[in-house]
């Protein structure tokens, strides 16, 4: 028999308390706010990428950690080469520095095409990568911190 228990967020922001192992804690909007302000992060960089179907972006390593987070779409992610990871909507990694990864869309019987660093803009300090006038699959934003 499984008993769950309810940790209150207050009994977890601002202490150093872990929720019991499988337990799901949910911050407010306010209280992860606070957290990011008291964790004291320079933004290095951020990046919007927008895969279409038959369409994978390779990124190589940066020297700091990424927190990448799919909005919206289906495909996949591998990380330094690794197994691939299901791509879903609101799924949050954080990859540590020096870490290359990959992210793609299927799109028939052949391998996903690279999209080629020419597909890569920079606007307003937002890198851009995207196909032009291809409809994305995955719609991810990535910040380097």
């Amino acid at each position: 028999m499984h008993n769950s228990k309810s940790i209150p967020k207050q009994a977890l922001v601002g202490q150093n308390v872990s929720p019991p192992a499988g337990a799901t804690v949910k911050l407010s909007t306010t209280d992860l706010n606070n957290l990011m302000q008291a964790l004291d992060i320079d933004v290095i960089a951020m990046t919007e990428i927008l895969v279409p179907r038959g369409h994978r972006v390779e990124f190589g390593t940066i020297d700091v950690p990424g927190i990448h987070y799919n909005l919206s779409g289906m495909g996949r992610l591998s990380i330094d080469g690794g197994p691939t990871i299901p791509l879903s909507p609101h799924l949050l990694i954080i990859v540590p520095p020096n870490t290359p990864l990959t992210i793609e869309v299927d799109g028939g019987n052949r391998p996903p095409k690279l999209i080629s660093r020419d597909c890569w803009t920079r606007q307003e300090g937002i890198l851009r990568v995207a196909v032009p006038k291809e409809q994305p699959e995955i719609v991810q934003i990535c910040g380097f911190f």
